[in-house]
């Protein structure tokens, strides 16, 4: 019996300070903008420089930039299930770049824009626990990959990982490794482009391998850091947020 006062005390202790018994009325307008750059400057500081050859970053700002990778269009913000996030709507990389000032290129952009759009069509036709997360990356033609460098000053690739309960990393291509057609972008894109930079919009870790295999010039962690994660992930790539 004197645990269970003990215990009963407790809790009640507990619940009077709680803003519910002190009659705490919640708003329905909360300040959604002050909460979002929060969030930015959260994911901001997060955001972890794994390496910078030649002082590659910050960019100067006024580069003409060629985004590649699915997750440039599709940034995922949260994973599943406890691990997703109520968000309003999530910035992607182009338009994190675009905001920043830089120039995107559009050619290379409305391909992806294309895919993904198909992509997420078959998608939504597979019931939501049978989902894999990120879709297939697009393996662009070395041609592509070409004319988009005669044009642009930079290449920024990025790369997403999903997981949630009972959905962790794997160990194969596509989850812990890099898929096939991620290692056939990276070697299209280092072969014609003088400045590589890839960004790991992931959870959890991946082999690292290809690092030394094509050695891009910058690598940054940007994790999955909600739904301004992209914008400060431009803030560090200008130079506005030191990671």
């Amino acid at each position: 019996g004197e645990e269970l006062d003990r215990n009963v005390r407790n809790m009640l202790n507990y619940i009077v300070k709680t803003p519910k018994f002190k009659g705490y009325r919640n708003s329905d307008a909360p300040d959604l903008k002050a909460h979002a750059a929060v969030a930015r400057e959260a994911a901001g500081e997060s955001i972890v420089m794994l390496r910078n050859e030649g002082g590659t970053l910050p960019l100067k700002g006024n580069e003409k930039v060629a985004l590649y990778g699915v997750t440039s269009i599709d940034f995922v913000a949260g994973g599943t299930g406890s691990g997703n996030v109520n968000k309003a709507y999530v910035v992607n990389m182009a338009e994190a770049m675009e905001n920043a000032g830089a120039v995107v290129d559009q050619t290379l952009l409305a391909e992806y824009a294309d895919y993904c759009a198909a992509e997420q069509k078959k998608v939504e036709e597979i019931p939501p626990f049978m989902r894999r997360g990120t879709i297939d990356e697009l393996v662009l033609p070395d041609s592509v990959v070409k004319a988009a460098a005669q044009r642009n000053d930079a290449a920024i690739i990025s790369f997403a990982r999903l997981a949630g309960e009972g959905r962790d990393r794997k160990l194969e291509q596509g989850d812990y490794y890099l898929s096939d057609e991620e290692h056939a972008l990276l070697r299209s894109v280092r072969a014609h482009f003088d400045t590589v930079i890839v960004l790991l919009n992931i959870c959890g870790t991946i082999d690292m391998n290809w690092v030394d295999a094509y050695r891009p010039d910058a690598v940054l962690m940007v994790w999955i850091p909600g739904q301004e994660g992209a914008d400060a992930a431009a803030d560090i790539l200008l130079g506005n947020v030191n990671p």
